[in-house]
């Protein structure tokens, strides 16, 4: 189960936002066709290599993005490790009549909200899905996520906007 809680526009490029049953919401930005980027998997390499990256902050993508990157400086380097989001991409597919996050011919570049150190958003989760048997389940496990920060429908709208950006930008320097 899942809601489209916006679907807006940013310099050009359309944005989805989506909550899910599982408590966490994703961000989506659209490539329309003859982009650069379209049908472009978030893990194929694109044209920038390590020593364009080199000395940049991790910064939302995570460890885990960047331990795939090469040796050698002059590799080029897989798109997930270019986009600093939240999480690093997790996302990418579309294309012509494609329905997922939303019926469009757009391929889609997508985040989750889903990781260490993020929180479900259970008050929305039992608002929406309050009597589903599994939503119940997960409605008990929210001690364990007391320390954590629920990501709302603001800070992933912004994320949408700061990946919009940095495609922008890369489309700029490097196509």
């Amino acid at each position: 189960m899942k809601i489209i809680e916006s679907d807006f526009e940013y310099r050009g490029y359309r944005c989805v936002t989506i909550f899910h049953d599982g408590g966490f919401r994703c961000g989506y930005v659209g490539l329309p066709e003859g982009h650069p980027l379209y049908k472009k998997d978030y893990k194929d390499q694109i044209n920038v290599t390590l020593k364009d990256i080199v000395g940049t902050p991790v910064g939302k993508r995570g460890v885990f993005t960047l331990l795939g990157l090469p040796d050698n400086l002059d590799d080029q380097i897989n798109m997930d490790a270019y986009f600093d989001v939240h999480g690093g991409l997790t996302f990418s597919a579309g294309g012509k009549n494609s329905h997922h996050p939303v019926d469009s011919d757009l391929w889609w570049l997508g985040f989750d909200c889903g990781h260490a150190g993020d929180c479900p958003d259970y008050e929305l989760l039992e608002k929406l899905w309050g009597n589903d048997r599994l939503v119940k389940s997960r409605l008990g496990d929210r001690w364990l996520y007391e320390e954590y920060e629920v990501r709302d429908l603001e800070y992933v709208q912004q994320e949408c906007k700061n990946l919009v950006d940095q495609i922008i930008d890369l489309v700029k320097k490097y196509y």
